[in-house]
């Protein structure tokens, strides 16, 4: 089942803050009414959200926490 989501930013490096502090590779940060509602690599998040809003970060860019 796709989940609607506002914003798919993908194909950069993402720093979670989770427990883990994971840095994913390849990774994707979905949002939804100005909130991240998923982390995780860009594979798995189109999976979840298909081919909805997408915003590719550049080359070497990263996404983290402000």
């Amino acid at each position: 089942m796709i989940e609607n989501i506002d914003l798919l930013i993908e194909h950069g490096t993402v720093i979670s803050m989770d427990a883990q502090r994971r840095v994913i590779e390849d990774g994707a940060v979905a949002v939804r009414a100005d909130r991240i509602v998923a982390v995780g690599t860009t594979a798995e998040l189109r999976a979840l959200h298909g081919n909805q809003n997408h915003q590719r970060l550049p080359q070497g860019g990263a996404a983290g926490p402000d």
